[in-house]
């Protein structure tokens, strides 16, 4: 049995041409459906308004022409435009400014951080006002060693306790890769710390003198000994060496010693927390203070006092120091 074809339904396709078709958003009178609808219901108003003024004649037909002409053609264009500008235009300038508004709240909380985290940045490690170390005469002219963090932010107002006496110090230089600082009192010291000729060794026998705590414990300086551990800091960092002697917070910047004669190892610069290690603590090489402070055009001199007249004890009660910022 033949199924019955559907017959298809005549579609027509209505192309649609802008050019004829009325706009009614536009601005410009003559092109505007509206100016039209509206002339036609406020003529008769216009003209009755003028026949009031001139009678019923050719003159209110004139006057009403002109209005309708002129000055309804310039108020239609004059209000489209405020129109257009209120729904259309006023939006996005809302919407521009309210996003300009956001960007530029954005920006400043993002120069906020960057500055608060710039600043955190720049204090880390920095001294502060009552800040403490340990320090050392490295020559009998009054140049010192101690650590770099000890003083930064304060290189200028620094000072050591000594011949009880508090002695402002003169910054010359520092190396912060290293964390040491180079100063000097004017003062007449005779004794100071030989730096070692010898290349240091593991197991070998050493003195760290410093301040720990500051003065809190008491003003005399203190003694930890001990080992060299290893020739090489964290990280592989040639330039550190570990020992086992105990370091505190305030002997940053003293002296670690060969404990037979005297001459200088170390500086003691850190130790890992108390309470997860035990005996890990750092120093710089002396061969790298040596480096530090021929670069800065101080050369080292061997003390005239043989290291057998005096006690490595009594070379580093008069060779050490109290240092702190204020």
């Amino acid at each position: 049995m033949k199924r019955k074809s559907k017959k298809k339904e005549n579609v027509q396709h209505v192309v649609r041409d802008p050019a004829k078709e009325a706009d009614w958003g536009t601005a410009n009178p003559f092109a505007n459906p509206l100016y039209y609808i509206l002339g036609i219901i406020f003529t008769p108003i216009w003209y009755i308004g003028e026949a009031k003024e001139y009678g019923h004649g050719w003159d209110a037909v004139f006057e009403t022409f002109l209005i309708v002409a002129v000055g309804w053609s310039l108020t239609f264009f004059i209000g489209a435009n405020i129109l257009k500008f209120l729904f259309t235009e006023a939006p996005k300038i809302a919407d521009e400014w309210e996003q300009k508004q956001k960007r530029d709240e954005a920006v400043k909380k993002h120069e906020a951080a960057k500055k608060k985290h710039e600043e955190s940045k720049s204090k880390e490690n920095v001294s502060s006002p009552g800040a403490s170390g340990s320090a050392f005469f490295i020559d009998n002219k009054g140049h010192l060693i101690t650590n770099n963090h000890v003083i930064k932010g304060f290189e200028n107002r620094a000072k050591i306790f000594y011949d009880n006496e508090e002695v402002k110090l003169k910054f010359i230089a520092c190396d912060e890769q290293l964390d040491l600082a180079l100063l000097k009192a004017n003062v007449k010291n005779e004794d100071f710390i030989e730096v070692a000729d010898k290349v240091v060794k593991k197991m070998q026998n050493i003195v760290a003198a410093g301040y720990p705590l500051g003065k809190h414990l008491s003003d005399d300086l203190k003694f930890t000994s001990g080992i060299v551990s290893s020739l090489k800091g964290p990280g592989n960092n040639s330039a550190i060496m570990q020992i086992d002697a105990a370091l505190n917070p305030g002997n940053s910047g003293g002296p670690i010693v060969d404990k037979e004669k005297g001459h200088l190892t170390g500086v003691a610069v850190a130790g890992l927390r108390k309470d997860v290690t035990e005996g890990i603590n750092y120093g710089i090489k002396a061969s790298r203070v040596k480096e530090f402070l021929e670069s800065n055009r101080v050369h080292l001199k061997h003390n005239k006092k043989s290291s057998k007249d005096m006690d490595v004890s009594d070379k580093l009660e008069n060779s050490t120091v109290y240092i702190f910022t204020y």
